[in-house]
């Protein structure tokens, strides 16, 4: 068994040549994932513990700031202020297993939903709903380049973990693997 390391940068690998086993045996990995077994963790080359990952949908209710991009803005494990110039948020609330959201990104208001996936490989992770809605104001440039960057990173997310007042959502688009970091607010 591996452990788990959580104060690393723990972002799962996508490995198409990697071979698993299907016996179902699930491990919880450090990125908030519940994997199917050990060799599918250690394909993803994220460090786990036995059993599935506690995931309750109702810690992410309520308001939280966005503090910035784990990798991207090099918090180093130092979580205590955002790295960016914006008063950006999100709001959180629940229905049955969707989650819907919204808030203020670097210019405009945005929203969307997302299910949690409940299956024997996938159990945690997350699913984007079809689309991510924004109001369409202008900003400057570097303004609407940062919150399209955001809304990519939004409309990719594909699983959560909380740690104390802080949210890790990671997410995959063609261009990078982060997380978004935020710090609950109430």
């Amino acid at each position: 068994m591996h452990s788990c390391n959580k104060s690393e940068n723990c972002i799962a690998v996508t490995n198409s040549d990697c071979v698993t086993t299907l016996e179902f045996a699930p491990v919880c990995g450090c990125d908030g994932i519940t994997y199917g077994n050990s060799s599918t963790a250690r394909c993803a080359q994220v460090d786990f513990i036995e059993g599935a990952c506690e995931q309750d949908l109702e810690k992410l209710v309520g308001d939280w700031k966005f503090l910035g991009f784990e990798s991207a803005d090099k918090f180093n494990g130092a979580f205590n202020s955002k790295k960016h110039p914006y008063d950006m948020n999100i709001k959180m609330s629940l229905s049955n297993d969707t989650i819907s959201f919204g808030g203020r990104s670097s210019v405009n208001m945005y929203g969307g939903s997302f299910t949690l996936i409940k299956d024997a490989i996938g159990i945690g992770q997350i699913k984007v709903n079809p689309a991510i809605w924004s109001t369409k104001i202008s900003g400057s440039l570097e303004a609407n380049q940062y919150e399209s960057k955001y809304y990519d990173a939004l409309a990719s997310m594909s699983s959560y973990l909380i740690k104390g007042d802080l949210l890790f959502m990671a997410f995959n688009t063609a261009k990078e693997s982060d997380r978004l970091v935020y710090k609950k607010i109430r």
